[in-house]
């Protein structure tokens, strides 16, 4: 009778223990699909064009477990359903980096937070971390923010036949964007060059956009063009120091550019934001 009683307990005791195990190992690999609709800051972005896919050409969903990467989703304005992610997401908590952009590649360093991409267009970005259990909803809502500032140049003088091309050179420049605070990289120095065309030549409505995220909340940047002739020679070269940048903001250099004196006035475009006004 006690050899049967010590066996029915030492049968229960392994049965409990099995049933322990099974439960912690069905735990680590419960999954559970949670579906994001994202979509950008509306308040932030006051344009005439409404949806996701007019602003940007790419999103891209990192999904990092424990410093881990577990799933990168990559979705294309011109796909069906774009904006809408669904992730089959471990139990856990999970920190999710959303980017949306217009440029070729777009890249993550987990490790320094740091986005990187081929050439910085428009991007806009959000940071979430979710803790995936039972209870977690199976929608959530992502609403993402710009994270660039605009600097545009836009000449009011005609394109002489003698100009070859033109160089703009931005000392404060920010090429790396941390999706986690919404910060650049340390600036730098950025120089871009054009050559203008035939059909560009006597035009005075062509004008030169550059993309920067921003190193400090109040960034400033020294802009500089060139121009230079159709000999090599310089045809005009203008220098503007402390030129303001805001995210979200576009800041319009404009003036005669190919003349000695530049005359200048900066603004920020109302197309983003509240217009502020520089006159040099």
């Amino acid at each position: 009778m006690k050899i049967k009683s010590f066996l029915s307990l030492l049968f229960l005791a392994s049965a409990a223990c099995s049933c322990q195990k099974m439960s912690e190992q069905d735990m680590e690999t419960t999954n559970k699909t949670i579906t994001f609709k994202v979509d950008f800051n509306v308040s932030q972005t006051p344009m005439s064009r409404a949806g996701l896919g007019d602003h940007i050409k790419t999103l891209v969903v990192y999904d990092y477990v424990d410093g881990v990467l577990k799933n990168e989703i990559t979705q294309s304005s011109t796909e069906t359903g774009f904006g809408i992610v669904k992730i089959d997401a471990s139990y856990g908590t999970h920190n999710l980096i959303f980017v949306g952009h217009n440029s070729q590649t777009c890249t993550y360093d987990e490790e320094n937070s740091l986005l990187s991409f081929d050439k910085v267009l428009d991007t806009f970005t959000a940071h979430q971390t979710i803790t995936v259990n039972g209870e977690t909803e199976g929608t959530q809502s992502i609403t993402m923010d710009r994270q660039v500032a605009g600097i545009r140049l836009a000449p009011t003088d005609a394109i002489p036949s003698n100009a070859a091309s033109i160089t703009i050179t931005i000392d404060g420049y920010s090429s790396k964007l941390n999706p986690k605070t919404g910060m650049g990289s340390k600036g730098e120095v950025l120089t871009r060059s054009w050559t203008y065309t035939t059909s560009q030549i006597g035009k005075n409505d062509v004008d030169y956009l550059i993309f920067s995220f921003l190193p400090t909340e109040n960034s400033t940047i020294d802009f500089d063009v060139t121009v230079k002739n159709t000999s090599g020679g310089t045809l005009s070269n203008h220098s503007i120091e402390d030129v303001p940048i805001k995210k979200n903001q576009e800041t319009v250099i404009t003036g005669t550019l190919f003349t000695s004196e530049l005359n200048a006035t900066a603004s920020v475009n109302s197309t983003w934001g509240e217009n502020i006004n520089i006159t040099l």
